[in-house]
């Protein structure tokens, strides 16, 4: 992302439970980055929190 182009997906492998590695690379320049996302982008922590005892002063 130092040169701000887009990335495209190269890989992805499983990795921690609910987790996936992703490498992806720069078209532009060729960069290489990795990262861990959720494997499920509809199953995130916040769910406890919105479904949690926390509610907004009344």
């Amino acid at each position: 992302m130092v040169c701000q182009s887009p990335m495209e997906v190269q890989r992805i492998a499983a990795a921690r439970a609910g987790l996936e590695h992703w490498t992806l690379r720069c078209i532009s320049c060729g960069r290489i980055d990795q990262m861990q996302v959720s494997a499920d982008p509809l199953v995130s922590e916040a769910l406890g929190w919105i479904e949690g005892e926390l509610r907004p002063p009344h």
